[in-house]
């Protein structure tokens, strides 16, 4: 590895993934020249098990918002991870995190990657700067701090040293930092970082060559397969892609697709939105998704109550039952949000729960904003947005806090936020199932 320089000493935060763009004419490396279906499978078919997470160093940083909701959401509600375990070398993604922090990386300055330095190199660099809490498998994609299309990848693993002086084998990507459409039939800004973007990934993520022939690339006929792809309540630009087994043949190219489709109960819908739930209307009070975060009638008439799909239903709400454990169950007398076990509530609702299985009481809708659960106390409404803590109080730089970590306003312990400013405000990383873990300063927090 290269000895640290500037690079080992500043702690720009906490959590980082590297993400780059391609060009026209970008080319991608990968560790396999030819098709990589297994005999005997078909195109499609899951043969490979590993896992692994995916990182972003945001350099660039003009994109900023919409990689932090299009990666997560691809990675969690699409076709991509069916269509990458498809490769015999293949891998699942979850999202690890974004950061923005420039490491000044120039690795892809042309199609392939060939600038005079070296992939274990890079990427030891991307570690260095960023202190990864990286796992065998995982994939760090850069997006660098210029305005190019170029891109690259490499779907073969490299070792990189922890702080701690161990080491993971990783895969990593690299894109340039345009912020503009896709320079070759794109239409929504940003879409080179988008369309770029999961182009990498993907191939990363499979054999190295996997959406190359859909851009146009290797011996394939000239010309992107562009797509677009609504993943929540925004439409991105992305390319169609290459399942096993077809990577030299363009008529095979395959759209990334929704597996948790949009419909009138699974959903996002806005604040002022309203939609018929059999013979009621539910008013939404914030965004909701039934795919993967909460959803909320908002407000139900007298003698029914909103369930979990998001429906008013006959019946009022009922208090936990079963043991007090992490989130769920009857821990005594006192005030516990919906989500926290109260069967035909609604979650960012805070009700009075008196007994186990008994009736629970409105106390307040928390006007909107979330309901706060707190272990061993009463839970409580925000009745603000989620922030991130201020410097000399818990501010570590650009990462991933848990909720129960210092500084951390109006927040649920076991979830963890990503920040990008001191003060600012938290987005929502991942839930936590047990435990929110707060690290050591310099790494992220994490479940």
């Amino acid at each position: 590895m290269d000895p640290p320089g500037p690079f080992g000493s500043r702690d720009i935060g906490r959590v980082v993934v590297w993400v780059l763009a391609s060009s026209v004419a970008a080319g991608c490396m990968g560790s396999d020249p030819g098709n990589d279906r297994l005999a005997g499978v078909p195109p499609g078919a899951q043969v490979s098990t590993l896992t692994g997470r995916l990182w972003i160093l945001d350099e660039a940083g003009n994109c900023t918002p919409t990689i932090s909701n299009f990666f997560p959401c691809l990675l969690a509600n699409t076709s991509f991870n069916r269509l990458t375990s498809s490769f015999s070398n293949g891998e699942s993604l979850s999202w690890g995190g974004i950061v923005t922090g420039n490491a000044g990386s120039s690795f892809a300055a042309n199609q392939y990657c060939t600038s005079n330095t070296t992939w274990q190199v890079e990427l030891q660099r991307a570690e260095t700067f960023a202190k990864f809490a990286l796992q065998n498998n995982d994939v760090i994609l850069v997006i660098q701090p210029d305005s190019t299309q170029w891109a690259c990848n490499d779907s073969r693993s490299y070792a990189v040293e922890l702080p701690d002086g161990t080491f993971r084998n990783v895969r990593g990507a690299f894109v340039g930092g345009s912020s503009a459409k896709y320079i070759n039939g794109g239409s929504r800004a940003c879409g080179a970082q988008t369309t770029l973007g999961l182009h990498e990934v993907y191939e990363a993520a499979s054999d190295g060559i996997s959406a190359d022939c859909c851009l146009g690339e290797s011996i394939c006929a000239a010309g992107p397969v562009l797509a677009s792809l609504t993943c929540g309540v925004t439409t991105y630009d992305v390319q169609k892609v290459s399942p096993s087994g077809t990577d030299y043949d363009k008529s095979k190219c395959t759209a990334i697709a929704m597996t948790c489709v949009p419909s009138e109960t699974d959903a996002y819908y806005c604040a002022v939105d309203t939609r018929q739930y059999g013979q009621q209307t539910c008013g939404h009070s914030n965004w909701v998704n039934d795919c993967g975060t909460y959803v909320d009638c908002g407000s139900c008439p007298n003698g029914s109550s909103c369930n979990g799909s998001g429906f008013c239903v006959p019946g009022g709400p009922t208090c936990p039952v079963g043991s007090c454990g992490y989130r769920y169950g009857f821990c005594g007398i006192g005030a516990y949000c919906g989500s926290s076990g109260v069967a035909n509530s609604s979650p960012n609702t805070l009700y009075q729960c008196n007994s186990q299985g008994g009736p629970a009481s409105v106390i307040n809708t928390c006007g909107g904003y979330q309901c706060i659960f707190r272990p061993g106390l009463d839970d409580v409404c925000a009745f603000g947005p989620t922030t991130c803590p201020v410097k000399g109080n818990g501010w570590y730089g650009a990462g991933l806090y848990c909720g129960r970590a210092q500084g951390m306003g109006y927040a649920e312990p076991y979830v963890v936020y990503y920040c990008g400013a001191p003060g600012g405000l938290a987005t929502v990383n991942q839930t936590c199932t047990n435990n929110c873990v707060v690290a050591a300063n310099g790494y992220n927090d994490h479940c």
